[in-house]
């Protein structure tokens, strides 16, 4: 089974989140700041794929996922930032610290499902060619 880490201060909006993921087939695993996301994502086992919201305590979305791009530029992690903030330079931080996709709140659920299901569509796309070229190579 897939596992999504939701990343959220907001037990409420953690839940409700989580519970859509479950119900749509996927593992979901909660916690509620920064420094607790990064060491599930130091994982051997960990969540190929993040829902981070913004505004946290600590470590904000933003400062969590240039971290954890640090210390790992190779893994393969598909984030997904969410935040109430708008406007242009919103869009630009969220890209330009690290986050895949960016998706606004309140969540619209049709829009998240897709969301997550094109993460998960382009992680298992870089596997195999991941896989290809080891076979490739190795040969």
């Amino acid at each position: 089974m897939k596992k999504i880490l939701i990343v959220d201060d907001c037990k409420t909006i953690q839940a409700t989140l989580a519970h859509h993921c479950r119900n749509w087939g996927y593992e979901a695993v909660g916690v509620l700041d920064g420094k607790t996301a990064l060491a599930h994502l130091a994982l051997d086992n960990a969540p190929r794929f993040a829902i981070v919201d913004w505004m946290m305590p600590g470590l904000t979305g933003p400062e969590l996922i240039r971290q954890f791009r640090k210390t790992d530029p190779r893994r393969e992690t598909y984030i997904l930032m969410l935040t109430a903030k708008t406007g242009r330079h919103v869009l630009e931080t969220a890209f330009q610290c690290g986050a895949d996709d960016y998706l606004s709140k309140p969540v619209n659920q049709d829009e998240l499902y897709r969301r997550i299901r094109e993460g998960f569509n382009i992680l298992d796309r870089q596997l195999a060619v991941e896989s290809t070229v080891a076979k490739f190579v190795g040969s």
